[in-house]
């Protein structure tokens, strides 16, 4: 009977615990769901991208990093729109080798932290993230 009574109050924190949790997540709206689902289908392209000769590949790509750099919250649109500029920079070249072998972001660090903070937000927002 202890036993069993013992096993109930952990069940009964856990719960509690497990609804605290839930109650401290930042809500979905519409929106956040949104964003959500076009980051889950950029990373999907993503994952298939065979590289920057792949123009039609590349044009997605695109296409969906506007896309998001204008459904993202607030605090991550200039990440966004760092990201598609490269894209872009990146499909101005069509497919060309040599000319993707001349190609410079102008701020290369600026590149790379905005992918990290996409990433870790969809992370930890949306679980979906490059490394997920």
């Amino acid at each position: 009977m202890r036993r069993r009574s013992t096993i109930a109050a952990a069940v009964l924190v856990l719960a509690v615990a497990l609804g605290l949790v839930a109650l401290s997540l930042p809500a979905q709206d519409g929106q956040d769901e949104d964003y959500c689902t076009g980051l889950q289908s950029y990373y999907t392209a993503l994952q298939s991208f065979a590289g920057p000769t792949d123009t039609a590949a590349l044009d997605q790509l695109v296409d969906q990093a506007d896309n998001l750099s204008e459904s993202a919250p607030e605090e991550l649109r200039d990440d966004w729109r760092v990201l598609a500029d490269y894209l872009g920079l990146l499909r101005s070249a069509d497919g060309d080798p040599q000319k993707l072998a001349q190609l410079r972001p102008a701020d290369p660090e600026a590149v790379t932290e905005a992918g990290r903070a996409i990433d870790a937000h969809g992370q930890q927002q949306c679980g979906a993230g490059a490394t997920t």
